[in-house]
């Protein structure tokens, strides 16, 4: 079980504003939801709903998961010449890793559609060397406010897919040892290794806090 409480804490002193309010409103209109799995495209459609972005789709792509699971890319389009701009993204999944991975990480890369100019690579080369740095050891990877951001991201991301109320009805059944950790994960179609940490005061905790 492994909460990433370096970046939580790091994420604090960085000025969230906007991406705040919408991780708030995002989080809040899920909370009551207690039906799992809850389906990413419905994810998708409440960003949209709520006026950030006008289209976004996803694409299975071949990239290595053990260096890149998901990548966005946003950008606008304009069907009439100087018309209102068409707000697009596109996020991409690495088509090797299993289903319960790729759920997590196109509800954590739809996160990213709010980010702040530092906190996106902005150039082509600036990816490469995300992805560069990605590919090294942990002990000695470098980060930068990006990379720190998209794992902040990863926290909301699973608060998402287990909502708040759902959390609340598994907490009481796994206190009861009616289910286990591994049902957890299978019911909400996440990887096992976070069926546990969904259900503890500090994974609570961190979503509060991120959703000041």
């Amino acid at each position: 079980m492994f909460i990433d409480v370096e970046a939580w804490a790091l994420a604090q002193a960085f000025s969230l504003g906007r991406w705040q309010m919408l991780l708030k409103q995002l989080v809040e209109h899920f909370d009551t939801y207690t039906c799992l799995p809850v389906g990413v495209n419905t994810v998708r459609d409440q960003i949209v709903d709520l006026g950030i972005q006008d289209e976004i789709r996803f694409h299975m792509v071949e990239i290595d998961p053990t260096i890149l699971r998901g990548l966005i890319y946003r950008y606008s389009k304009h069907n009439v010449p100087y018309g209102e701009p068409i707000l697009c993204t596109d996020i991409c999944l690495a088509k090797d890793q299993e289903y319960e991975w790729q759920r997590v990480v196109a509800v954590k890369e739809l996160l990213h559609i709010t980010d702040t100019d530092p906190e996106t690579a902005q150039s082509e080369g600036a990816v490469e060397k995300l992805i560069e740095r990605l590919s090294l050891p942990f002990e000695i990877r470098e980060e930068t406010r990006s990379s720190l951001n998209d794992r902040v991201h990863f926290i909301p991301a699973l608060a998402i897919l287990v909502p708040k109320d759902v959390r609340d009805i598994l907490r009481d059944l796994r206190q009861r040892d009616k289910i286990t950790p591994i049902d957890v994960a299978r019911m909400a179609k996440i990887p096992d290794r976070y069926g546990a940490m969904v259900l503890t005061d500090l994974f609570e905790d961190v979503v509060s806090d991120l959703c000041k």
